[in-house]
């Protein structure tokens, strides 16, 4: 039988499995907003490199 990996969402430490839709849709509008932020950040600075 197949399980489910523990995941944690890093923004509420609840089980990823364990997230109501609204809390999904609040969780995923933060990674987002990280992920922006992250983005504009390597824009304005192009010569920091990662593998």
């Amino acid at each position: 039988m197949l399980t489910d990996p523990e995941v944690d969402c890093v923004f509420c430490d609840k089980s990823v499995y364990d997230h109501s839709n609204f809390e999904t849709r609040e969780c995923l509008s933060k990674h987002l907003q990280v992920q922006k932020i992250l983005q504009s950040a390597l824009e304005e600075n192009q010569h920091l490199k990662f593998p």
